[in-house]
């Protein structure tokens, strides 16, 4: 029996007839996710009891979707947690993916499904492998090619892109051109919040690199806007974001709220300070943004420091060892990016991963001092523009250039 606050039947029990109906309950048991008896344990568990040869179609988008909603609580989980839950979805992508083949081919699970589950794949920053995001791409344009998606979806299949940073193939670009009138028609077929979540995949796409069809939709989408019905002060300011990187005109007065700040920028402003280099205000003119650490230099070219948690990766399960892995930054994290060093001109932006950070603050002092030196000897002899510090090897780290400065 499962001993967990479900309190549902073993897959082994005579009473566990029905996987659709188990997981069903299973995703209703509480739509806000809230509950504070579901574990990590509690999940692991529950999958592992699950007859994952007797999943339907059903079950293989629920099950990401309710991860993907759980995931996004963010004040349910602490970082270890979080990371946990990651690595346990990573670690049964195999099995997911070969029943969800299975389904594809007998026709049950249809090309809607598969894009709503790829979805909630990367709401929860899970990259699916290279050999289903295939089949899933052909499967995805097919259908656009006979224009069988409606605006939401086409809108979706752009997020599932944006979400994993990942610039269409070139047949999809043309296939999104061909579609273009159902995504634009603002009146009818699209609500606000697609509108919005549309531009905004759009602008995380062109700052990753594709330019053939992402201006023309986001320009497109905002000339039949209506503004003045858009009153979510979250959504107000992702169009705003969308409008700075296309260079539309929109301004946004809602006040920029008050960001919690976490433990480790708390003890890596101690470090800066205690080496003599206190931080400025953290705010970046022009969007809803803090920068968690910023340091004045000379000729007022500033080094701007981000912490990455989990939440700014993407995780993909590594084909030669079956582990989890960080496989990059994440779409919104990359337009993040790219949009401070537009908004920031002449500024170093260094991104640093949640797990060197960790590991420098629990280092010697002479460790701390170093890269304290590294930081603003980056500000001094970088070019502007957006970096990601990736490992310390002894004394040096490795820098890898992210998103060049905007001309």
């Amino acid at each position: 029996m499962l001993s967990t606050a479900f309190g549902r039947p073993s897959a082994q029990s005579s009473q566990f007839q029905d996987s659709y109906a188990f997981l069903n309950n299973f995703y209703h048991f509480d739509e806000r996710v809230r509950d504070p008896d579901f574990t990590v344990s509690s999940f692991e568990e529950i999958w592992q009891e699950i007859p994952h040869h007797y999943l339907k179609a059903a079950n293989l988008v629920a099950i990401p979707k309710f991860m993907g909603e759980h995931l996004a609580v963010e004040d349910l989980l602490n970082l270890a947690d979080r990371r946990r839950f990651i690595q346990v979805m990573v670690k049964n992508l195999p099995c997911w993916e070969d029943r969800a083949l299975v389904t594809t081919l007998d026709g049950t699970m249809g090309v809607l499904d598969l894009i709503s589950a790829r979805k909630s794949f990367a709401r929860m920053g899970i990259m699916l492998s290279p050999e289903f995001k295939k089949i899933w791409e052909e499967k995805v344009v097919s259908a656009m090619g006979r224009c069988e998606l409606d605006a939401d979806t086409l809108g979706s299949v752009l997020c599932c892109y944006a979400g994993d940073a990942e610039i269409p193939s070139p047949h999809v670009g043309v296939a999104f051109k061909k579609n273009t009138r159902f995504l634009v028609n603002t009146g009818e077929f699209l609500r606000l919040p697609h509108i919005v979540n549309a531009m905004r995949s759009c602008a995380i796409l062109n700052a990753c690199g594709e330019k053939t069809f992402t201006p023309h939709i986001a320009h497109t989408l905002f000339a039949g806007f209506p503004v003045e019905r858009l009153k979510n002060p979250f959504l107000l300011t992702k169009l705003q974001q969308s409008c700075l990187w296309f260079d539309m005109p929109f301004n946004n007065d809602a006040a920029l709220d008050e960001l919690s700040i976490s433990r480790m920028e708390r003890e890596l402003r101690s470090v800066f300070h205690e080496a003599g280099y206190p931080y400025m205000e953290r705010a970046i003119k022009g969007f809803d943004h803090r920068v968690d650490l910023t340091f004045r230099g000379a000729q007022n070219k500033n080094t701007m420091v981000e912490i990455d948690g989990p939440q700014h990766f993407v995780f993909a399960r590594d084909p030669q060892t079956g582990e989890c892995i960080m496989a990059g930054l994440n779409g919104a994290t990359v337009f993040q990016s790219a949009l401070i060093t537009k908004m920031a001109v002449n500024a170093v932006l260094l991104r640093l991963p949640f797990r060197l950070v960790d590991t420098i603050l629990h280092h010697t002092t002479q460790v701390k001092q170093n890269f304290v030196e590294f930081v603003m000897e980056s500000g001094r002899v970088f070019s502007p523009g957006s970096y990601f510090v990736n490992n310390a090897r002894d004394r040096g780290y490795v820098v890898e250039p992210l998103v060049p400065a905007a001309a």
